[in-house]
């Protein structure tokens, strides 16, 4: 079996949108579950995912009593999936449906694949100067302080061997959780993949980063896993 993980907050205006598409362009040889964890939305999240959960049986949902933040979804995510691969991706459809074949086909033959913006054939398509600049700048950055050839650690568009994520140690709560599961398998000697992707903006409802903060959070963050990944973890 096959896990699409998809943490969701407050996404109300693409949901429905995304779980529909899943279920009805997805083409997988094997059966797959698509595992929303609604991480404590004040929206009418919870309520669409409850009605589809109706008409669509691949799908199944985990409730948060209040947001936790994406840290502690995929956690959750992580321990509740069926799948012997997951896929996390993202509920606001920047993420193409049709690279999930690809995804899986990959895994097959390592521990970690991603979507990856800066393989040859990756890239942004309408994302802010600035928002690209600050990417790649932080990405390349990363790859140097934590000496791998994995160039787009803090994607969030990922296939991972289950048995490699299903007990990790996962402390962060926020976006910066993409840079720790990276640089955690990386430190336990996962093998990793990459294969292109092209990051466009997304169409509905809001995004919840923020960027400002997030540098901060990024900081402190990389001191961490920076103890964790020369050898005291």
């Amino acid at each position: 079996m096959i896990t699409i993980l998809v943490p969701a907050y407050n996404e109300e205006d693409s949901i429905s949108a995304l779980i529909h598409a899943l279920h009805d362009n997805i083409q997988l040889v094997e059966a797959y579950e698509i595992l929303v964890v609604n991480d404590g939305s004040s929206d009418g999240t919870g309520t669409i995912l409850t009605e589809l959960t109706d008409t669509i049986p691949e799908l199944r949902v985990l409730d948060h009593p209040h947001n936790m933040g994406l840290g502690c979804a995929l956690r959750s995510g992580f321990r509740d999936a069926r799948g012997r691969i997951i896929i996390t991706m993202d509920a606001d459809m920047t993420h193409p449906i049709s690279l999930i074949p690809s995804l899986i086909a990959a895994g097959d033959a390592v521990d970690v694949v991603i979507a990856s913006r800066y393989v040859r054939g990756g890239g942004m398509s309408g994302v802010p100067w600035w928002r690209v600049a600050l990417s790649v700048l932080a990405n390349a950055i990363f790859q140097i302080i934590f000496a791998t050839r994995v160039r787009d650690i803090t994607a969030g568009y990922k296939a991972y061997r289950a048995e490699c994520v299903r007990a990790l140690d996962i402390s962060s709560r926020g976006f910066e959780v993409q840079l720790e599961i990276t640089i955690r398998l990386i430190a336990s000697g996962a093998t990793f993949r990459e294969i292109p992707y092209v990051l466009t903006t997304r169409q509905h409802g809001a995004s919840k980063m923020r960027y400002l903060k997030l540098i901060s959070t990024y900081a402190r963050t990389t001191v961490r896993l920076l103890q964790l990944r020369w050898g005291r973890k």
